[in-house]
């Protein structure tokens, strides 16, 4: 598990910086699948499914566990992606020019242009209102929140947490609602 985890991973990290290569123009398809290596494998499958191997839990709570985490992944990357939005400057990906699941969001609206100017000129006020203005942050967190919704569905119907377990899973899932709509966006 961990081995598969590591190497997603990579992959995905690979795949991120091929993404933001002059003259490559991955699909969205493709960098959803980059976001989802380097991120849910190694931060939210490979522990929740080495703590299910270590209690022994099945085959079948395995699985569920897998589909809740990678949920939880993609949740997680839309709201880094809009946390790097936040505060007086750049942070992650969005600041290191790379292709994130939220830029190929905005890159289909036709205020893009514009967007991407004030990205990369790190007019991050410019940015911000162009994102919420074109209603682009409305459906990132659209989208994250439809992810965490899927885990918690997928969580309620495996059963697949303890009381405490699923204390903390409800927990992780509000703090990620948070990071989903920041007070600051705009």
């Amino acid at each position: 598990e961990l081995t598969t985890a590591v190497d997603d991973a990579i992959i995905g990290e690979f795949m991120d910086v091929e993404h933001s290569l002059p003259g490559h123009d991955p699909t969205p398809r493709q960098v959803d699948i980059a976001a989802l290596l380097k991120t849910s494998p190694y931060s939210f499958e490979a522990p929740l499914v080495c703590g299910a191997l270590l209690a022994g839990r099945s085959d079948e709570a395995r699985t569920s566990l897998r589909v809740i985490a990678r949920h939880l992944g993609a949740a997680f990357r839309m709201a880094d992606d809009l946390r790097a939005l936040t505060g007086d400057g750049f942070v992650g990906d969005i600041r290191n020019d790379r292709t994130t699941p939220l830029m190929v969001l905005a890159e289909n609206y036709p205020t893009w242009p514009e967007i991407h100017l004030a990205l990369s000129s790190m007019r991050m006020d410019e940015a911000r209102t162009l994102l919420a203005d074109s209603g682009i942050l409305e459906e990132a967190c659209s989208i994250g929140e439809s992810h965490l919704t899927a885990a918690r569905e997928k969580a309620q119907e495996s059963a697949v947490f303890s009381a405490p377990a699923a204390t903390t899973f409800q927990y992780i899932c509000s703090r990620f609602e948070e990071l989903l709509h920041p007070d600051n966006l705009n």
